[in-house]
């Protein structure tokens, strides 16, 4: 399997855009490689399948993108978000202790159209999230708050693509334990 991307602090809005199809082009690839009989199995002893972690890793992304897209007077009234800003890279994508993910046992079949379901969605996600960020300027993206832990609106995109990096890479740990 491919590596997955790291999610790395930035300064402008083309290099957020850019981390943004990287991340989703990851997860597209990752998907692809994924077999057929090990996408919808439940992870042994316990825990997601791989459409899951990929429906996860987009549902914060699809958030954000909603949460960009509130009117600025509304997104004003939480206040400025904590100076300095901490890094996306000193900032922890789960809030969960590192531990053996355990596996996928093989033999579980397909549902019909779940991969083309999933490739689509991680398509209108990425174009949801891109359109949000390009309606906000620079100076949008640092100066407005994010939704928690006092992050600016381009902490809050950088920590949704972290996130979804993490899952996916639960789901390709369990593939690789296999």
């Amino acid at each position: 399997m491919q590596p997955l991307p790291t999610v790395h602090s930035c300064e402008t809005r083309s290099q957020l855009l850019e981390q943004i199809d990287s991340v989703n082009e990851a997860i597209l690839r990752f998907l692809a490689e994924v077999p057929d009989e090990l996408l919808a199995a439940p992870a042994y002893p316990e825990g997601w399948t791989v459409a899951r972690n990929v429906k996860h890793a987009l549902g914060f992304q699809k958030f954000t993108a909603f949460y960009l897209g509130l009117p600025s007077w509304l997104i004003r009234l939480l206040g400025r978000p904590r100076q300095p800003q901490k890094p996306i890279e000193k900032i922890s994508a789960t809030n969960r202790e590192v531990a053996e993910y355990g596996l996928y046992p093989s033999g579980h079949p397909l549902p019909v159209g779940l991969r083309t379901t999933l490739e689509r969605e991680i398509q209108k996600t990425r174009s949801r999230l891109k359109e949000a960020v390009e309606k906000l300027s620079e100076e949008d993206l640092d100066s407005r708050k994010g939704v928690f832990g006092g992050m600016s609106l381009r902490t809050q995109v950088l920590f949704a693509l972290k996130h979804a990096v993490h899952h996916i890479g639960v789901a390709r740990a369990r593939i690789e334990a296999r």
